[in-house]
């Protein structure tokens, strides 16, 4: 429906809520995707079946300005904390599952 509305193919796409999986890249692949953002805080763009995949670094609101200033100017440490971070949640996505997202609502919702 989008390609119809633009007028043309959509070849980009972003990963909502940070849920990329290898078997994601390979649907978008598939599905004609060249490009796709990943929540996956990673410097080097990467490539699954054709399909290039970015990763980006989050700024989050309780980032502090030399945090984002660091990251932007591609030093390592900010990108490597969050890559830490991401794979903790990443192994506590496994380990909880389903119950992930639930528990992950009422703990930002206490903040």
């Amino acid at each position: 429906m989008l390609a119809q509305e633009l007028g043309g193919p959509v070849t980009v796409a972003s990963v909502p809520g940070g849920l990329y999986s290898k078997s994601v890249g390979r649907a978008a692949a598939a599905a004609g995707f060249t490009t796709l953002f990943t929540s996956l805080p990673s410097q080097r763009p990467r490539s699954i079946d054709g399909c290039r995949l970015i990763g980006r670094y989050a700024i989050r609101r309780d980032a502090t300005t030399a945090e984002a200033a660091s990251a932007a100017a591609g030093r390592p440490l900010p990108w490597a904390r969050q890559r830490a971070a991401w794979g903790l949640r990443g192994a506590a996505k496994s380990i909880a599952g389903r119950r992930y997202e639930t528990m992950r609502r009422a703990l930002l919702a206490r903040r």
